[in-house]
């Protein structure tokens, strides 16, 4: 649903602005629903726990999950943006010109793997090696709540930093 409705808007977009990568941020932008919202109405209503809201329910939580990619999209489509003082479509474009697009472009993909592999390692450290560190620093005797504390600030901070690192939100991995 989030593709289609980012397609159905790109091309409206691109009358917004004069570069796919606007373009792209304004469509994928639009293509989402408030949770919030859309939740609010649904317990209102009380049709949260029937099968229309549940469904709902879970189209909803898949849009919050693909914010993640989107948030990593965006500084690499910003990259791949022309300057303001390279207008995007100029008359004289050689093919160096459009050499440069593609390794551009190439390079924008290749940093966005970089960016989702870092993502990635995070949730899987998170899921997996986190739980077993904090067990550790659980048994730690009369010191075991700061012990958690100084732990779980020292994973958002590594998070952050190997996201900042990539060229992603801190926020991000934080």
């Amino acid at each position: 649903s989030i593709g289609i409705a980012a397609g159905l808007i790109l091309p409206f977009a691109l009358l917004i602005t004069d570069h796919w990568t606007g373009a792209a941020v304004i469509a994928l932008a639009f293509s989402l629903s408030s949770t919030a919202i859309v939740l609010r109405v649904y317990q209102d209503r009380r049709e949260l726990s029937r099968m229309h809201g549940r469904m709902a329910l879970a189209i909803l939580v898949i849009q919050d999950i693909a914010v993640i990619p989107f948030l990593i999209a965006i500084p690499l489509l910003a990259a791949a943006a022309p300057k303001p003082d390279q207008p995007a479509d100029s008359a004289d474009a050689s093919i160096n010109d459009a050499t440069e697009a593609a390794a551009s472009s190439s390079s924008v993909l290749v940093e966005f793997g970089l960016a989702a592999a870092v993502v990635i390692g995070i949730v899987i450290a998170g899921r997996f090696l986190m739980p077993r560190l904090l067990t550790i620093g659980a048994r730690s005797g009369n010191a075991a709540r700061e012990i958690l504390v100084i732990m779980a600030l020292a994973f958002a901070m590594a998070a952050a930093v190997a996201t900042q690192l990539v060229g992603v939100s801190p926020a991000l991995g934080a």
